[in-house]
């Protein structure tokens, strides 16, 4: 997850940012993966999605008080992560495409800029 987060980050450097955001929201790309289950989501520091591999209709949704089943506000724990360590892992609640219920996700995420940050997630 980590190397997948990473060369996602790469590719924004080496494509731009526009091109690379079109491409994490295409569902049949190469960063959507495992057949759905690994997938790369972008956010800015406002925690607006400007990309999302699994949930496009998530894109333009401002998710600053996006809570899990436990009451973590999901999006800014990510984003705290970034801007604190520029990259880490949190673990957090999100729902599981193959059960339709939250399961326990282990996030990491990444500074691309000051205006992007990247991340993935594996269920536990």
């Amino acid at each position: 997850m980590v190397k997948f987060v990473e060369e996602a980050a790469a590719y924004v450097k080496k494509v731009g940012r526009e091109a690379a955001l079109k491409e994490f929201s295409n569902r049949k790309g190469k960063f959507v993966r495992e057949k759905g289950e690994l997938y790369i989501y972008a956010y800015d520091f406002k925690c607006v999605c400007l990309a999302h591999g699994y949930t496009p209709d998530l894109v333009g949704r401002d998710l600053t008080e996006k809570k899990d089943n436990h009451g973590l506000l999901v999006i800014q724990q990510l984003r705290d992560t970034v801007v604190r360590d520029g990259k880490g892992f949190v673990e957090y609640g999100w729902t599981d495409p193959a059960t339709g219920k939250e399961g326990r996700k282990l996030g990491y995420v990444v500074k691309v800029d000051d205006s992007l940050w990247l991340g993935s997630g594996i269920y536990l």
